[in-house]
């Protein structure tokens, strides 16, 4: 039957809510450390966050079958996603506790799907090349999400064409979005600031 079908999918959905529950009893320990943190757990768009997250793990989950196992570093990635785009989208800031959280879930993730060496070159050229040329262009956390994305993808067995695609998919987008908002200035600037987050996190799924 169908319906079926939807069981395990709730019973995911339900565990990242409950794994999210309890980093978000990680970030209350740790109020006092982050004044991006202090801003954050003050807003009321925390079930937001949740759901976001459990969006994130949802559409990760196909790539189970590219070699990706259900561990915790699928389950970091997952709040590291879901919780940072909310913080973008409402405060314009992300904590960088969130993006070590991140960075552990994508090292646990390569770390038991190793790449061969071609991809891991590509992956250090690539994450160079954020650092020293992007890392100009946009915030010091975009460049982190795009690093921590390309890590995740490469745990998939995936490479430079994959990271250049995330990159260009996620500027695409906001290229499109904001010049329909007429949001683009003469010189190609934008003429107000936006959050990177959701584009870049809407690219990394398209591509996974």
């Amino acid at each position: 039957m169908y319906w079926m079908n939807f069981v395990p999918v709730c019973a995911r959905i339900l565990w990242v809510l409950a794994a999210e529950l309890a980093i978000f009893l990680l970030l209350w320990l740790l109020y006092g450390l982050d004044e991006e943190l202090r801003i954050y757990t003050r807003r009321s768009w925390l079930m937001l966050g949740s759901v976001l997250m459990a969006i994130c793990a949802f559409c990760m989950y196909p790539t189970k079958t590219e070699g990706v196992p259900d561990s915790c570093g699928f389950w970091l990635m997952s709040v590291y996603l879901g919780i940072s785009t909310t913080m973008d989208i409402f405060i314009k800031q992300v904590s960088d506790i969130l993006h070590y959280l991140g960075l552990a879930g994508a090292l646990l993730l390569i770390g038991t799907n190793m790449p061969n060496a071609k991809i891991l070159w590509e992956l250090i050229l690539y994450m160079i090349i954020q650092y020293l040329v992007f890392a100009k262009m946009y915030g010091r956390a975009d460049v982190a999400a795009f690093m921590i994305c390309a890590i995740f993808v490469s745990a998939m067995g995936r490479g430079m064409e994959a990271f250049v695609s995330h990159l260009v998919i996620a500027f695409g987008l906001l290229a499109l979005i904001q010049a329909f908002r007429r949001n683009i200035a003469s010189d190609g600037n934008l003429k107000h600031p936006v959050a990177l987050f959701p584009y870049i996190i809407c690219a990394f799924f398209m591509i996974i």
